[in-house]
């Protein structure tokens, strides 16, 4: 009689031992999950900032442009290749650090040379 009972206790807490390595388990594939959400959140909020960003640059780029379309003096004609000049030097200078910011990663703003 002894030896039964005590294999059912022996048996019980196995069993009680697997249960709670499967809830163990469990937990860590949910922390991760969350983990892995989280991550996925900020690339998204990271995307939509860049995305503002570049809306930004290029709804400021077509307002200078329109503003160049609108002188039409002879007067101005210089002060049209002159802001034209520097709306090409804005331009390369976004390309560039565009460019700088996909191989190191990180934003780096260098000075606009005029």
């Amino acid at each position: 009689m002894k030896k039964k009972k005590m294999k059912k206790k022996k048996m019980k807490k196995k069993k009680m031992k697997k249960k709670k390595m499967k809830k163990k388990k469990m937990k860590k594939k949910k922390m991760k999950k969350k983990k892995m959400k989280k991550k996925k959140m900020k690339k998204k909020k990271m995307k939509k900032k860049k995305m503002k960003k570049k809306k930004m640059i290029k709804g400021f780029l077509y307002k200078q442009m329109i503003i160049l379309m609108k002188m039409k003096t002879k007067k101005q004609n210089n002060n049209i290749i002159y802001n034209t000049t520097i709306l090409l030097i804005i331009m390369i200078h976004i390309i560039v650090r565009t460019i700088l910011g996909l191989v190191t990663k990180q934003n780096i703003s260098l000075p606009i040379i005029l």
